[in-house]
Formats: C-alpha cells, structure tokens, sequence
C-alpha cells in the first residue's frame, strides 16, 4: 500500500455503543491507500477511551493507525478543529458518529476526488429507521440522488459523509468558525468560506454512509427547532457574504414568496400528515431567518456537564 493518504476525523460524545459500530465499519474499508482513523472525545471524562483501546490491537493488526485524544473545549467545532490539527493526511475525510460505512465509502470518495479534480467529494448519508418510527415521517428524510461527478453548490455540503484536501482547511484560523459551538452549522460555514474562494465540490453517489434516525427526531419540537436553526443559519451566512443591510432587505423580500413556493412544493410529499409537519418547518425556517435579525437564537448544543 501506499503512504498514508487520508485522514478520517471522528467526532464523538457519550454515543460509545453507535462509536463502536462506526469504527468497526472504519476498520473494514477496502482502499488502495494507507489511512488514518482520529477518534476526537468532547467528553472531559474520556468515556470513549475504553471503546477506542478495545479497537486500536484491530487496526494495528490490519496496518493502521487509530488515534485518540479529548478536546476539553466542548462545542462541536471545537472538536472538529482538534481533528484536524491532529490529521496528518493529503485529504481528510468526516464521518459521524452514528454513522456506519460502507466497506468501499472511502475509496469511492478518494476516486471521485481523482477523477473529477474536485477539492471535496460528498457522498450521500441514508436514513436508517427503527421499526417505531412513524412511515409519514420517512417522507420527510429524502437524500440527493445525483450521477456520480455532478457539480453542487456549498448547500449540498456538510461534514457528515464528505472528503476534503486538507491544504484548503489551512487556509483560516480553526479552520472550523467555534461561533457555532452551540447552534451548529460549523460544516456549512466552512464550505461556504471555500466555496468562496472558488473550490470546486462534487458528488459521489456510490459513497455510502447510513444514519440511524432516533425515535427523538419524531416529535413535533426537534422539527421545528432544527428548522428555526436551519433558516437562523440561512441568514448568518448571507450577512457574512453580502453585509448586514443587503441581506435583511433580501430576506424581507424573499421569506413569503420563498416559504410559499416550498409549500407548494411540499404537497409532493402525497401524505397530509406528512405535509403538514413540512408547512409547519418551512414555517420555522423563515420565522429563523427573520429571528437573526431580532438576535433570537436557539442553541443545538447545550453545555455538557
């Protein structure tokens, strides 16, 4: 095999059963390539030390490196810039916690970045359901199906299933923004800076990742916050591109003829149920957007004890 090429950067907090089953998934990649697995802690007390020791003899075994470490900051972009300080890879590629891999993900995102000359590579991330959750609510987790090199913008990206060239995230300070600690949003920002800056990004549909969507992801408040967020996030970046007062008189413009063709839109979902629980995001994502404006923000990730 080659010399180590990619880094993989994990992120993890109290999630050691689902850790457990990622890195396994981890270790039964199929490459061409040498790579490395960094297991980034954002609990104080370690406690996926014991799951990233019991693996660690497996991937020696097998040729690789799988490293640990604790990032006493807590806050998600906190964690993910530990991670990649500590990659030592050309690329780096990001992965979840409560994500699982295909045995041939990596390869096929290390392809794709060859052949495309891409300087990022998503794959897309499947939701996998237990049998409660409810069928209409499945409509409402659709993924991209895109042919393998198609260009997407900056909105298709996010750290969950994706390959990045390392050299472009030291290009900034972290590289990911710690003002999303709290709210998330870190891996938007990120490809929105580089994007930016004329990255190129594409997708790669045989790279596969699969998400298990807890039972909590069917209440009616996880929705709405996670829109509110979602349309709070929208604004954020449209300010940092284009300044305070263009994009408040945008947004003003836009939030009822926008939230109103996503309406009509959402009718497509077929379920009244279904639809009905997307009217009411769609409704939050643009009370989000004009949230930003009045400073009303809703933090994703609560200070962890």
């Amino acid at each position: 095999m080659n010399e180590s090429k990619v880094s993989v950067c994990l992120c993890t907090y109290q999630r050691n059963a689902m850790l457990a089953v990622c890195l396994d998934s981890l270790l039964g990649q199929q490459c061409t390539f040498q790579f490395e697995v960094i297991v980034v802690d954002n609990d104080l007390n370690g406690s996926a030390a014991p799951v990233v020791e019991l693996k660690k003899e497996l991937f020696r075994r097998k040729g690789l490196i799988l490293k640990y470490a604790i990032e006493s900051q807590q806050g998600i972009a906190c964690a993910r810039n530990s991670s990649v300080a500590m990659a030592t890879g050309l690329f780096v590629a990001f992965i979840d916690d409560d994500e699982t891999a295909n045995p041939d993900w990596l390869q096929c995102l290390y392809s794709s970045m060859m052949s495309y000359g891409a300087d990022a590579v998503k794959g897309p991330v499947l939701p996998q359901f237990p049998a409660e959750f409810p069928i209409f609510q499945k409509r409402l987790f659709a993924f991209q199906h895109l042919p393998t090199g198609t260009r997407v913008d900056e909105g298709a990206m996010a750290t969950g299933n994706v390959l990045v060239k390392r050299s472009l995230l030291t290009g900034r300070e972290g590289p990911f923004d710690v003002t999303f600690n709290r709210t998330g949003g870190e891996d938007t920002d990120i490809f929105c800076w580089l994007s930016s800056r004329g990255a190129k990004f594409v997708w790669c549909a045989e790279a596969l990742v699969y998400e298990m969507q807890p039972l909590e992801r069917t209440k009616l408040k996880w929705h709405l916050l996670r829109a509110y967020r979602g349309g709070w996030l929208f604004s954020l970046q449209k300010v940092r591109r284009y300044g305070y007062f263009k994009t408040l008189v945008l947004i003003s413009i836009w939030v009822v003829p926008v939230g109103f063709k996503n309406c009509i839109q959402a009718i497509r979902l077929g379920d009244i149920r279904a639809i009905g629980l997307m009217w009411l995001r769609i409704a939050a994502a643009q009370c989000g957007k004009v949230g930003f404006f009045f400073r009303i923000k809703i933090e994703g990730y609560k200070q962890r004890q």
